[in-house]
């Protein structure tokens, strides 16, 4: 009986594979939820990226190969250099413009200060920065907000207030 429990447990436990293949899935989820063209698990001149996006914008399109990368703590600027060199070439190539690094947890300061250096042919994100940006609370209130404006209708909106009289946004405020 023993045996049976241990095997149940062990069963239940991702293998490292498993568990960044659910980000990389996390992360196309979100893409094609946004109508982007992905591919998963692609050779690109014989490296094999994790999340091909293509996006289609008729000034500058462009290719962006995703590396996902679930690690039990902060990605450090030797890793990050380590996948960026390994992309270089296809930078070079023009066959993709950038590589995005996404990961479950964060980037150490120096890390976060070599991709700074590179931005624009290298962007990171944790998975929380990622999901705001493809469809965060802030875009969404950027949206009701050009909406609100855009049909006139802050002419006629009332500003909420309390029994008192007093503004309801200003109790908020202070």
């Amino acid at each position: 009986m023993a045996d049976t429990d241990s095997m149940n447990v062990s069963n239940r436990k991702l293998s490292t594979t498993a568990v960044g293949d659910a980000l990389r899935d996390q992360v196309i989820d979100l893409l094609e939820a946004d109508s982007h063209k992905v591919d998963r698990e692609v050779r690109v001149s014989g490296k094999k990226v994790d999340v091909l996006l293509e996006i289609d914008d008729e000034f500058r399109p462009q290719t962006i190969a995703i590396e996902c990368k679930n690690l039990g703590r902060n990605m450090s600027q030797k890793e990050l250099n380590e996948i960026y060199a390994d992309y270089l070439a296809l930078i070079e190539e023009g066959e993709i413009t950038s590589v995005f690094v996404i990961t479950r947890l964060d980037f150490s300061p120096e890390a976060k200060l070599y991709a700074k250096k590179r931005r624009g042919r290298l962007e990171i994100f944790t998975i929380t920065e990622f999901e705001d940006s493809r469809l965060g609370y802030r875009r969404y209130c950027r949206d009701v907000r050009d909406l609100f404006s855009e049909g006139g209708l802050e002419h006629y909106y009332i500003n909420s207030s309390l029994e008192d009289g007093s503004s309801l946004h200003e109790q908020i405020i202070c």
